[in-house]
């Protein structure tokens, strides 16, 4: 097996922390140093403040640029909201934890105290008592996008990964204590798979050497090895809890028996007293039906059925909270309408009303209107949600049959991520095409103010290239109202010095016909006879003009201007173009 393909692409990495020890209040936990090292127990209160998760917004954030607020919008996923499976997830977790290492502390000495603290009306003189082994792990299953992974790590998130413990009551105590390990199902869903997984993350986690170790890659044996001592380094760890998710990929393996790794996580927790927690869809509550034995040692504090919102209070207080971070500019106030929309395009999945959310203001930041509706929230969620049609049409019946055979999906980050890069794309056309739409208004601006202007930036450079100040600005206006649909200033640019050489030329063959048409024919274009404002004696031999005006010292230029053969660009435009 190579390791590198049981890597986690996720890893969960806690905190380290040196050890603080806590006098219990059980009597039964004191003494024990793993338990007095862990943080306190929390009241529901305190526990709220703490596994929320609310970024910072502020109102003024609407006043924003339109790409700016687009990037806001990402703090929504940021967001965690404290609801009641969380709590109780906490609840279990704290109490089975140290359930889990009161059979377990490391120094005899203690251990002894310990026991004798709990029954203190006990006659130890004939020896220890033999006290009741009691599984505490237990399952979280579960619809995908209900929030079970997210529940999980922001409790785990409370307590810190390890704990460097170095001296306790005195006495010389050099451990680095595992609080808490997660790992994920492995793929292929092997018990070698999920040791690899296991050695590597602790690798990671204290900078050991386990996997290259304990990894044997030539005979049959190597998995019952490897389990063995994965078992054993669960126990000298200190390792209090073992949380296995995606579990229902044990099911998908047809050609795999899932009840040999329960059978492995029933032994960890039975002999080295390891509680496990396994998370997954409903698919993996075949895992706990079928087998009672499995299902009673793994469920000691009871199997978490987590379940999508129902449309009560809890749906009410998690969607007001959700919809205070809005970032239009024009607030939208959360009606009950908009609460029946997104229950029905969502059916109360946490994951999906939060990705259905984003994606609606995604949609309308930048538009003319940035209302949120709910003709704009079903429209989103026709086009973006048709990966999770299935579970959602799935809940909408409760067929909870069918919800088991539905394969676990989710709307992917990279599909959030692309429909992010479209909407940005969106708001840049947007303010491109203002741009260039309000351009006729920069013929009548100010010199200052027209030369600040895309208008302006093209006159200035037809001005550059040698044509008049009222002819530049005239290419300049024309192109940019043929392009005011458009997202680049540069065709605007080449359109305008298009137009510029199209009048030259059409002048100059004006200019070189002149005398072979008609009346009729000069009517039709819309260009008058050239009037000769210059020396009656000129013959109008345009060598003869530009003599006498050398002769005169007067400009060649104006002198064929006043003769009428050099005419206002304008005329040639209104000609060509109407």
């Amino acid at each position: 097996m190579n390791i590198d393909h049981y890597r986690s692409t996720r890893p969960l990495i806690g905190n380290t922390e040196n050890a603080t020890y806590r006098e219990s209040t059980n009597h039964l936990y004191r003494h024990n140093c793993y338990i007095e090292a862990l943080p306190p127990r929390w009241e529901t209160a305190e526990v709220c403040k703490r596994l929320s998760l609310e970024p910072y917004y502020d109102e003024d954030e609407r006043r924003k640029p339109a790409l700016d607020r687009l990037e806001c919008v990402n703090n929504i996923s940021k967001c965690v909201f404290v609801m009641p499976d969380c709590i109780e997830i906490e609840r279990r977790f704290s109490g089975m934890l140290r359930s889990g290492y009161c059979e377990r502390n490391p120094l005899t000495a203690q251990y002894i105290r310990q026991i004798r603290s709990g029954f203190p009306s006990h006659d130890f003189s004939n020896g220890m008592p033999l006290t009741r082994t009691s599984s505490v792990g237990f399952g979280i299953i579960g619809p995908s996008g209900v929030g079970k992974s997210l529940m999980v790590e922001s409790v785990l998130g409370l307590y810190p990964q390890v704990i460097v413990h170095e001296k306790y009551n005195g006495e010389i105590f050099l451990q680095k204590q595992l609080v808490w390990l997660k790992l994920d199902c492995p793929f292929d869903a092997t018990l070698g798979g999920l040791c690899i997984s296991f050695f590597d993350m602790v690798d990671t986690i204290l900078g050991t050497n386990y996997a290259e170790k304990y990894h044997v890659r030539k005979s049959n044996s190597t998995i019952t090895i490897m389990l063995q001592k994965m078992a054993m380094l669960a126990a000298s760890l200190g390792i209090g809890a073992l949380i296995i998710d995606e579990i229902q990929r044990l099911v998908c393996r047809k050609d795999i028996d899932p009840k040999g790794m329960l059978r492995f996580f029933e032994q960890l927790t039975n002999t080295f007293k390891v509680p496990v927690i396994l998370v997954g869809t409903l698919k993996a509550f075949k895992l706990f039906s079928e087998s009672f034995a499995s299902s009673r040692r793994l469920a000691g504090q009871g199997d978490m059925i987590v379940k999508n919102f129902a449309k009560d209070m809890c749906w009410k207080r998690f969607l007001s909270k959700l919809w205070k971070y809005q970032y239009t500019n024009i607030p939208t106030p959360l009606t009950n309408n908009l609460m029946d929309v997104m229950f029905e395009e969502c059916q109360g999945i946490a994951d999906i009303a939060v990705k259905l959310y984003m994606l609606s203001q995604w949609r309308v930041i930048g538009a003319k209107d940035e209302r949120i509706t709910g003709n704009l929230i079903r429209t989103v969620a026709n086009e973006s949600l048709n990966a999770v049609k299935p579970i959602l049409t799935a809940l909408s019946r409760n067929d909870i049959e069918a919800l088991k055979d539905v394969d676990d999906v989710r709307i992917e980050n990279r599909d959030l991520t692309e429909y992010f890069r479209t909407c940005a794309k969106k708001v840049i056309l947007s303010g491109t095409l203002n741009t260039l739409e309000n351009q006729q208004n920069a013929a009548t601006a100010s010199k200052e103010d027209m030369l600040e202007s895309p208008v302006g930036r093209i006159a200035s450079l037809l001005i550059c290239a040698g044509h008049r100040r009222e002819f530049a600005i005239k290419c300049a206006s024309t192109a940019a109202a043929r392009f005011a649909h458009e997202t680049d200033l540069k065709k605007a640019t080449a359109e305008a010095f298009r137009l510029a050489l199209e009048v030259e030329e059409h002048s100059e063959k004006i200019i070189e016909q002149e005398k072979a048409l008609t009346p009729e024919v000069m009517r039709e274009v819309k260009i008058k006879k050239p009037i000769t404002s210059v020396n009656p004696s000129i013959s109008g031999d345009l060598r003869q003009i530009c003599a006498v005006a050398k002769k005169n010292r007067q400009p060649v230029f104006e002198a064929l201007r006043k003769a009428g053969y050099i005419k206002p660009a304008t005329e040639f435009m209104e000609a060509i173009y109407g």
